[in-house]
This record gives C-alpha cells, structure tokens and sequence, in this order.
C-alpha cells in the first residue's frame, strides 16, 4: 500500500512541476520521452577540507518506471530544451526518485 501511495505522489509531483525531457541510454541506445522535474542550478555541498564549498550543478529527479526500470547510468543523456547533458552520477532522493547529476554536453 504505501508503495502505491509513494509512487501516487511521485507522479503528481513529476506531472506538476516537470518538463519534456528526451532520455536516452547510453549502452543500450533506449529512448524515452518522459516529463521530469529539472532544476538547472541545483546546490550542493562538497565534504573535505577545512572549507565549506557549495557548487550548483544542474539535476534531474527521475522516476525509474519512466525510464525502462532501471536506475540511470553515468554516460546516459539527457535532452531537455535544445540542450544536451550527460549524467556524471545518480542517487536516491527523499522523494522515492532518483536524482540524475548532470553535465552540458
């Protein structure tokens, strides 16, 4: 039950505040037309050194069910607008999706 909830929610949040993204594997050469929230000035903080550091780097929180079920991989693409960026790394969000760190092509 809270498996469907949780992906209830995901969905109502990637149809309200996402956009057209053409995602595409890069082993395998999938394509998939999805709508994902994208956030192109995401903040991160960086550990290490006795210096905080904060860097922006654009992110794209994907739900995996749109993307053929499997989690992305560093090398994929990702279109979004008439920009192309690779994803560099992926890790689970609070949100049950996954956010995609990405890079301009």
């Amino acid at each position: 039950m809270w498996k469907g909830l949780l992906d209830d929610m995901t969905a109502a949040v990637r149809d309200t505040f996402g956009q057209a993204v053409t995602y595409t594997r890069a082993a395998t050469g999938e394509v998939f037309d999805i709508v994902a929230p994208f956030d192109p000035a995401y903040a991160s903080v960086e550990a290490g050194g006795s210096i905080p550091v904060t860097i922006t780097r654009p992110v794209l929180d994907i739900r995996i069910a749109d993307i053929g079920g499997h989690e992305p991989e560093q090398d994929d693409t990702a279109l979004i607008g008439e920009r192309l960026y690779r994803v560099i790394d992926a890790e689970a969000s609070s949100s049950g999706m996954i956010k995609a760190h990405l890079r301009k092509v």
